[in-house]
């Protein structure tokens, strides 16, 4: 097989794999949020990232759709589990990438949709580390 006909062929399987690659990133199955979940996620991530407390750079938050989870005996009301992620510097300086697990109530209708949210407390058996935090409590 000559050299030429060979990088042809290379090119050729490099351009159907990276069209095989585009197209499923751009026909995603993940439906996309509804305007409402996308602005009370918004505002979740807001308070989430803030509430932390966190001693480090606070990245990106990642939230449950408020309007998976609405709260059984109060349905005007949801409950969602927030995942802030952050670096922290570790014991020899070098970043470390963390996240902080926080639990959010809020009202579909509220303004605003939530006003605090709490850390999730891992259970007992569940493999932790130790934070630094300014609230020692925790």
């Amino acid at each position: 097989m000559s050299t030429r006909l060979l990088h042809r062929l290379s090119c050729a399987v490099l351009l159907v794999l990276l069209g095989a690659g585009c197209s499923s990133a751009l026909t995603n199955n993940e439906p996309k949020p509804s305007d409402q979940d996308a602005k009370l996620t918004k505002d979740v991530s807001v308070v989430a990232a803030r509430d932390a407390n966190v001693a480090g750079v606070t990245g990106d938050v990642d939230c449950w759709a408020p309007s998976e989870h609405p709260i059984s005996d109060n349905p005007d009301q949801f409950r969602v589990l927030c995942r802030v992620h952050y670096t922290q510097l570790d014991d020899d300086n070098q970043e470390a990438q963390r996240y902080r697990d926080m639990i959010c109530v809020g009202g579909f209708t509220a303004e605003p949709a939530v006003e605090s949210c709490y850390q999730w407390v891992p259970y007992s058996n569940t493999p932790s580390f130790e934070d630094e935090h300014e609230n020692s409590s925790w």
